[in-house]
């Protein structure tokens, strides 16, 4: 495995308008912050427990902390790992007693993610907290509450509308903002959890600003907001308006549609996009393996061309049998495979063996185990191909010329 990277960091500060009445300045009691775990190969790190230490800072970056919490914390799969800061283990002081009014602020996030929840933090980062949300947060109370400018703000009517196209890992969302000026509307959007009340700190999807009607549905290309199967989502509607105060809508719910049927080659359906586009909808994978240890094939040959998404695979086994004149090797055992009548099989893309373990191994479908050689091959290193660690979501580099497992897939 390549050592691990922190890429993608953001804080959320979320202003909920039923608690403004007693804000009067002070700060929120919790911070959201969110981080998306990737490798050096620019790869999501998903479903894989980390240790984070969480130290806020009065001044300067290196001053000592006035408090100190841990979390212990897991990424989802999509590499995206959600705390809240405030809420977790407590190494020293007292989160709900910071004068944020007193000078700057600064947060250092350490991370130790190759040790199950460890404590050898080896990746550390220090920004600074601005103190920007606490003073709209004062501001915009004393506004709604009738402070120095009462009548000023029209709280926005937002309305969450039934989910539609509903598949087993899609659906599109939609809602409505109504009884505002469009240009108090700075974002609106849904957010959606498998808990109820989801809000911006659950997964989100932004659709744009203003007012009037909006939707969005999730797609194979939005792989951060791909769904899991047979799960049952709790959806809102959302509008953050221009003074930072955030507001929902009735809050609707969904369920997913299962995976594991029986598809035309007698494989295990794993994945329905919702829609037929570019003559697929469905994914199927080969009810058993069709090796558990053969190469990946044309070590030192770079075969250009071959990518990681959805819906890339059958492309990817063309262009790495057109270029490798061997006689076994893994792209080679899927596309000469014949099953179920079917003669269109081929080696899965490395996102497509991540839909096989989220939506068929996690519900124990498939009997999959070990490594999978994916359709994946690294563009600029010519031994070297993308494999899948099947029981715990890993996504690394091997040589080609090592063995790994094979499991055929087809779209239809």
């Amino acid at each position: 495995m390549k050592k691990l990277l922190i890429i993608t960091t953001a804080f959320l500060f979320t202003l909920s308008f039923f608690n403004l009445k007693q804000a009067n300045g002070q700060a929120p009691e919790k911070i959201n912050y969110q981080s998306v775990i990737r490798n050096t190969s620019n790869h999501l790190v998903s479903n894989q427990l980390i240790g984070m230490r969480i130290s806020i800072l009065h001044s300067t970056p290196d001053s000592d902390a006035v408090f100190v919490e841990t979390h212990s914390t897991r990424t989802n799969a999509n590499g995206l790992v959600t705390i809240e800061i405030g809420n977790g283990t407590l190494v020293s002081g007292n989160f709900s007693t910071i004068n944020w009014a007193d000078g700057l602020y600064f947060i250092k996030i350490e991370t130790d993610p190759t040790t199950e929840g460890g404590t050898e933090y080896t990746i550390s980062g220090t920004s600074q907290l601005l103190s920007v949300p606490y003073a709209l947060h004062a501001k915009t109370a004393e506004t709604i509450t009738g402070g120095n400018n009462p009548g000023n703000f029209v709280m926005p009517a937002v309305t969450t509308n039934a989910v539609i196209g509903i598949s087993s890992n899609n659906a599109t969302f939609s809602g409505s903002i109504g009884n505002a000026n469009s240009s108090q509307i700075l974002v609106r959007g849904i957010v959606y959890s498998t808990s109820p009340n989801p809000g911006l700190y659950s997964s989100k999807i932004m659709i744009g600003s203003g007012i009037g009607m909006f939707e969005a549905t999730t797609e194979i290309n939005q792989s951060g907001h791909l769904l899991k199967a047979n799960t049952t989502y709790y959806v809102r509607a959302y509008a953050l308006t221009e003074n930072n105060i955030s507001f929902y809508g009735n809050e609707v719910t969904f369920t997913t549609l299962p995976v594991g049927q029986t598809g035309p080659g007698g494989g295990i359906v794993f994945f329905d996009k919702g829609v037929n586009t570019e003559g697929w909808r469905y994914l199927e994978a080969a009810p058993l393996d069709q090796s558990t240890g053969t190469v990946w094939g044309c070590n030192n040959t770079l075969i250009p061309g071959t990518q990681m998404a959805i819906g890339k695979g059958e492309m990817n086994t063309e262009l790495i049998v057109g270029a490798c004149s061997e006689t076994d090797y893994a792209a080679k055992l899927c596309y000469e495979l014949v099953l179920g009548g079917q003669s269109d099989w081929f080696l899965p893309s490395i996102d497509e063996l991540n839909l096989m373990y989220n939506n068929m191994y996690i519900n124990n479908i498939g009997n999959l185990t070990g490594s999978y050689w994916s359709s994946s091959a690294s563009e600029t290193i010519s031994h070297e191909a993308y494999v899948y660690g099947i029981q715990d979501g890993y996504i690394g580099n091997m040589w080609k010329n090592q063995n790994a497992y094979v499991r055929a897939v087809r779209a239809y």
